[in-house]
């Protein structure tokens, strides 16, 4: 790494890590892909040579050394406690991809490295208009799930989902709920879980509830395949729950050789070495945050709406399932093949048990 680059981030492809480093006074974002005897291929994206506004958007994302990118794994469930976050970073098809949304900008921008092509492209998709009153701020937030870009604005009033193309930005489906109305689109009731005074899920009855809680926290939206040409899209809020003793948290780099990632630190100074297998972060995530959503089922083709009752996710049969062991410690949970398997030690039975999933 050169002396004036600082270390942005990581991802991990076609079984390599791409650390992406910075330098801010060229205007060069680095990708510095290195392989599995340790051989180092490194590709600069200049910026310097894109528009002036174009360049201060790129600065703001890349160049400020503040933001904090959330990676998004496919492994899994991908849940809205992932999703929430404002910055994102996708690594998929050869490509990096860089993603921001921010309250009262109603623009994802969308900053991509393709390493095959070894050009970078900014692209910005407007978020499609919400009704707004004028109190607060109206909410933004996206995900890019089957190179589609799911987004969804919130204000006190109403709430708004669009699915567009990724490529073009041109609209495939919208839908919206107002306040005091009911929700035409969604499978099931809005749902509240994660409270810290309440470990049982609650529902709300009205559809002002659940915009009253994004207006008071964060908006988010994500998607995931069934096993029957359908697509489950959950959308809600996000609000961390604050607990004194173990912290959890997303360090680490996926795919470098280890079983898992680190994910837990106590207190300021000491930091316990727990890893998980790929895929249990999202899953150890819901344990630490409260949320109120509601699920919507749609055609993965066109994304019109299927009417049905929700599926359970593999998470949440897995989260039934744990609740129901006694004597059960030193869990763990690895992907394999279409499935999972979660793992857990008896104290009852001397027996460490692998049940797939």
């Amino acid at each position: 790494m050169g002396k004036d680059e600082s270390y942005l981030d990581a991802a991990n492809m076609n079984n390599k890590v791409q650390f992406i480093t910075a330098d801010k006074k060229t205007g060069t974002v680095y990708v510095n892909e290195i392989d599995e005897a340790g051989n180092n291929l490194k590709t600069p994206f200049k910026f310097f040579d894109i528009n002036k506004q174009d360049f201060e958007i790129v600065s703001d994302i890349l160049f400020s050394y503040k933001t904090d990118f959330t990676k998004i794994s496919y492994v899994g469930d991908i849940s809205l406690n992932t999703t929430q976050a404002n910055e994102k970073m996708y690594a998929f098809d050869n490509k990096i991809i860089f993603t921001y949304d921010k309250s009262n900008i109603n623009t994802t921008y969308i900053l991509t490295l393709d390493l095959n092509s070894k050009q970078s492209s900014l692209s910005k998709i407007s978020h499609s208009d919400v009704q707004f009153n004028g109190l607060g701020d109206i909410k933004y937030n996206s995900f890019i799930f089957n190179k589609k870009l799911f987004q969804v604005s919130s204000s006190y009033t109403a709430l708004k989902l669009s699915i567009k193309d990724l490529a073009t930005g041109n609209t495939i489906k919208q839908y919206e709920f107002e306040e005091n109305k009911d929700i035409a689109f969604k499978n099931g009731p809005i749902i509240q879980d994660g409270s810290a005074y309440d470990s049982e899920p609650r529902v709300l009855s009205k559809s002002n509830q659940l915009l009253r809680k994004i207006a008071n926290s964060k908006v988010a939206v994500t998607a995931n395949n069934n096993n029957d040409s359908t697509v489950s899209v959950t959308i809600g809020s996000y609000q961390e729950i604050k607990y004194e003793g173990v912290r959890f948290n997303s360090g680490g780099l996926p795919g470098m050789g280890y079983n898992g990632i680190p994910i837990a630190s106590i207190g300021n100074s000491i930091t316990l070495n727990v890893f998980a297998a790929p895929g249990l972060y999202n899953f150890m995530n819901n344990k630490t945050t409260k949320s109120a959503y509601f699920k919507t089922i749609l055609h993965n083709a066109d994304f019109s709406h299927i009417t049905g009752d929700t599926k359970k996710s593999t998470f949440d049969r897995i989260n039934d399932y744990e609740d129901s062991l006694e004597n059960a410690k030193s869990n763990t949970m690895f992907a394999q093949n279409d499935g999972y398997v979660y793992g857990y030690y008896s104290s009852e039975t001397k027996m460490y048990n692998l049940v797939k999933f």
